[in-house]
């Protein structure tokens, strides 16, 4: 089954297969060989002669269960390639993982498939898991209520793809969040099926086919990338509304985002960079700084410097006026420098720019 969306979504489907002609020959600094399915996995990089080498060896007794799992499903998808964070960025070096988490938009957008261990707690419980196929299919019952006729009453279980997508234990994480939305196409492995996520098709083994649209609750969140799906060569720079359907799926994205764990606070926005770096290079136009687009953060226009009451609305309770030389007073910072720079040389009128400068203890 899993193989037939791969091949469906590869072979047909336009949106799944937009890339960026940057990512075209792009390979991140490390790839894991898997050969065929009786050899050992092995590390290359692939800066040297077109991913030839060098290489090193890795023994299956090492690999994390979820890891071996994963590599034996890229291998049944017929891909030779696979990359994994934890194998491919040197763990014990902060420069590297630097380095690599600059390029992770890169990693996700080029692949072919995020192969999700989504409804794993570590890496060690492995894909596959123990579970009762009967579960997946509706239950049957024949009754009959309100004098109507006995018939059989179909009941399904219509919230599985929250349960086993949208609130699993791995979508809980914010790293997850971008590796998510920037590959093209997901193979999740929840704890009763797999399921599976693109641009243009939700399924799983319930229905394998097409959720129905009552049931599709993953395209609400999933789908909010879809403007930055868009071939950034046909963007129209000039076109508002387009920009304004990206940064309202980017703030639909961030509601997501900061309800997400992470273990270390530090990468709060190293961890979504990715995102910002697509949406940064559709629409360069646009500054990003601390997690915020500078084009479109709230304006007022100016019409004083921010120490005068003037730049402010509504009534002021001035302090009590003191002569400057009273020595009562007790002075906690002294005024070095007051600018203003009037609009058209009049220093009665409006201004265009000032400042403050004072000196005291912090």
């Amino acid at each position: 089954l899993a193989q037939r969306w791969f091949r469906r979504c590869v072979e047909t489907h336009v949106r799944c297969n937009l890339v960026d002609k940057k990512m075209t020959g792009w390979y991140p600094t490390r790839l894991i060989d898997l050969g065929s399915f009786d050899s050992e996995p092995r590390l290359i990089i692939t800066k040297y002669t077109n991913m030839e080498g060098p290489y090193q060896g890795i023994p299956s007794s090492s690999i994390p269960r979820t890891f071996l799992d994963a590599m034996e499903i890229a291998r049944r998808l017929e891909v030779r390639y696979i990359w994994i964070d934890s194998l491919c960025i040197i763990q014990d070096s902060r420069a590297d993982w630097l380095k690599e988490a600059s390029l992770m938009h890169q990693v996700y957008s080029g692949s072919l498939c995020n192969i999700s261990a989504t409804s794993g707690r570590d890496s060690s419980l492995g894909l596959f898991t123990k579970r009762d196929p009967s579960l997946l299919f509706p239950c049957r019952i024949k009754m009959s209520w309100n004098d109507r006729p006995e018939s059989f009453y179909q009941i399904d279980y219509t919230s599985f793809w929250t349960s086993q997508v949208l609130d699993a234990p791995l979508n809980q994480r914010a790293w997850v969040v971008q590796e998510r939305l920037l590959s093209p196409r997901v193979l999740h492995f929840g704890h009763q099926q797999i399921l599976w996520e693109c641009r243009e098709l939700d399924a799983a083994e319930r229905y394998p086919e097409k959720l129905p649209l009552a049931l599709a609750s993953g395209q609400g969140f999933y789908k909010a990338l879809d403007p930055l799906t868009d071939d950034p060569h046909q963007q129209n720079e000039d076109n508002r509304g387009q920009k304004l359907k990206i940064f309202q799926g980017w703030y639909r994205i961030l509601g997501t985002y900061s309800d997400s764990l992470l273990s270390n606070p530090e990468d709060k926005l190293i961890a979504i960079s990715g995102i910002a770096r697509k949406m940064q290079a559709i629409m360069p136009d646009n500054r990003y700084g601390a997690g915020l687009w500078l084009g479109y953060l709230p304006k007022t226009p100016y019409r004083a410097p921010s120490f005068s009451w003037a730049s402010l609305d509504g009534s002021i309770t001035p302090g009590w006026f003191t002569d400057a030389s009273d020595t009562s007073q007790k002075i906690v910072a002294d005024v070095v420098e007051v600018f203003v720079e009037p609009e058209a040389g009049d220093m009665i009128g409006p201004v265009k720019a000032g400042f403050v400068r004072i000196r005291g203890q912090l």
